[in-house]
């Protein structure tokens, strides 16, 4: 009894440990005081993903960005003047991106597109066509996400740096 009530406690302590980094990324918000230019990070949450984000999100702060973080379904109201660039993150859906990303690229202008950054779940290797914005993919493995990471900082890193 003493042993299946221990293992109950303990599954529950895991289960709030990975659910709290996944709250905590999408509930904090960017406070920018003017002196830091904005990076919008938009995403879905799994373990995956948000292991990912935390590497991609504490990069981009070490660096002077200010990073918003929000829920992809909050996309519909952001407007891509105010950031210097946006990571959408989201999962290969039937063969295409998933439809608040698809939205929001869609309303975007050229010009717009090449500061945004779409980082998708799915098939490794597996990237979007006729989006016209820079991809990462991968699959959701916690064997890539370091490498996962990286691509996504360097290609953000890029879009600041305007190239």
């Amino acid at each position: 009894m003493g042993i299946m009530r221990f293992s109950v406690i303990a599954s529950g302590v895991l289960a709030i440990q990975l659910l709290v980094p996944a709250a905590k990324l999408v509930n904090d918000n960017c406070i920018n005081e003017g002196t830091k230019p904005m990076v919008l990070l938009a995403m879905q949450n799994s373990q995956f993903k948000d292991s990912v984000m935390t590497v991609v999100k504490s990069s981009l702060e070490a660096i002077s960005y200010c990073v918003k973080v929000i829920p992809d379904d909050g996309l519909d109201v952001e407007v891509m003047e105010n950031y210097k660039a946006a990571i959408i993150v989201n999962t290969c859906r039937f063969g295409s991106i998933g439809g608040t990303a698809a939205k929001f690229v869609k309303k975007l202008s050229q010009k717009e597109k090449k500061r945004v950054l779409l980082f998708t779940t799915g098939k490794d290797k597996w990237l979007p066509k006729n989006v016209d914005v820079d991809c990462v993919s991968s699959a959701s493995r916690l064997v890539n996400a370091l490498s996962a990471a990286d691509s996504i900082v360097a290609k953000t890193k890029a879009i600041l740096n305007g190239k």
